[in-house]
């Protein structure tokens, strides 16, 4: 999938791209997500964070990723992709992607200055 989104992206034009990207629509109040809403996703549910703590002199330590806290059922149908578990593979991809991005964002920038 990242793959087809990295041959593709040179195609789209810097306005179309942030037509999908930055949804924002303030006058009506409705919900609209992007692109980057379900790259951060794929993000969010290959996290995990290891919880210590000690009770009564016993030590323990317990990873928690975001499906042991978020109950994916009363989510609004618009966070469907939010329920299933996370690749951490795919995770590490789309933070490649993301970061190449904003490289070639920096670049632009730059050669504009």
């Amino acid at each position: 999938m990242i793959a087809v989104i990295r041959k593709i992206l040179p195609e789209i034009k810097p306005e179309d791209f942030a037509k999908i990207v930055c949804l924002q629509d303030t006058s009506t109040g409705e919900v609209k997500l992007g692109v980057l809403d379900m790259f951060f996703g794929c993000i969010l549910k290959s996290l995990q964070v290891k919880v210590r703590g000690s009770q009564d002199g016993n030590r323990s330590a317990k990873n928690i990723c975001i499906t042991d806290i978020l109950i994916t059922e009363e989510l609004p149908s618009y966070y469907w992709f939010f329920k299933g578990e996370g690749d951490s593979q795919l995770a590490s991809s789309v933070v490649s992607l993301i970061k190449d991005m904003c490289e070639v964002l920096n670049s632009d920038l730059l050669n504009y200055a």
